[in-house]
């Protein structure tokens, strides 16, 4: 059980460090175009 719980959340840090990521870079890209457009 408990390293089935481990696992999920390895899983889920993982979907959540890219979706931040990508969120990040878009909100910078967008800062850009915006500044140096």
């Amino acid at each position: 059980v408990q390293f089935n719980t481990g696992q999920a959340l390895a899983s889920n840090q993982m979907t959540l460090a890219t979706a931040s990521a990508v969120l990040t870079t878009s909100f910078w890209l967008t800062v850009v175009v915006h500044i140096f457009g």
